[in-house]
C-alpha cells in the first residue's frame, strides 16, 4: 500500500505541476471564438529548436569531414527527431493560432498559409534526404553526392530559419494585441 500511495501522490503532484506550468505559460484568454491560448514561451522554444537543429547540422558537417559515416547516420536520427518535433510544434501551436488570429487580415493570412505550405515542402525534402542517406554502408555514389546535397539542405534551412525568426514569429502575439490592431 505504501508504494501505491507513493505513486498516487507522485502522479497527482506531477499533474498539478504540469497544469500550473501550462496556466503560467498561457497568461491569456483564448483567441475570440476559439480555445487557442497564447503561449508566452513558444517563440523562445521555437528559436531554441532552431539553435539545436543548426548545432546538430554542424556536428554532421564535422563527421563528414572525418568520413565518419556511422556517426553521420546516428546524427541523422537525432536531427530528424528534432526537425519533426519542431515542425509539429509549429504546425499545432504557431500556424493554427496565427491562422485564427489573422482571420480578418487577408494579407497576413496569405503569408502564413504560404509559409506553412513551404515549410511542409521543406520538411518532405529534408525527410527524403535523411531517408536516402540513413542506410549503411554508403555506396561510392552516395559518398560523392552527399556533400553537395548536405550543403544545399543547410542553405535552405538557414534561409528558412532567418525568415521565420525575422517575419513569421513577429506575428505571434497575445490575443489582446490583435484586438487592439497591433498586427505588424
Amino acid at each position: 500500500m505504501g508504494i501505491l500511495n507513493f505513486f498516487g501522490w507522485f502522479g497527482q503532484k506531477q499533474n498539478q505541476v504540469g497544469s500550473k506550468n501550462f496556466k503560467e505559460r498561457r497568461h491569456s484568454e483564448p483567441l475570440p471564438g476559439t480555445q487557442l491560448f497564447y503561449d508566452q514561451e513558444l517563440i523562445n522554444d521555437l528559436k531554441n529548436d532552431h539553435k539545436e537543429l543548426v548545432e546538430v547540422y554542424g556536428q554532421i558537417g564535422v563527421a563528414l569531414k572525418k568520413f565518419e559515416y556511422d556517426e553521420i547516420v546516428s546524427l541523422f536520427i537525432n536531427f530528424s527527431s528534432k526537425l519533426r518535433s519542431h515542425m509539429l510544434k509549429e504546425n499545432l501551436k504557431l500556424y493554427v493560432y496565427l491562422s485564427h488570429a489573422m482571420i480578418h487580415d487577408e494579407e497576413s493570412l496569405l503569408l502564413i498559409t504560404e509559409l506553412r505550405s513551404e515549410m511542409n515542402q521543406i520538411g518532405r525534402t529534408v525527410n527524403s534526404f535523411l531517408t536516402r542517406y540513413s542506410d549503411l554502408p554508403w555506396t561510392d555514389d552516395k559518398k560523392i553526392s552527399f556533400p553537395n546535397e548536405f550543403k544545399t539542405i543547410g542553405e535552405v534551412l538557414v534561409d528558412r530559419i532567418q525568415r521565420e525568426e525575422g517575419t513569421l514569429y513577429s506575428l505571434y502575439m497575445h490575443p489582446d494585441a490583435y484586438l487592439k490592431g497591433a498586427v505588424v
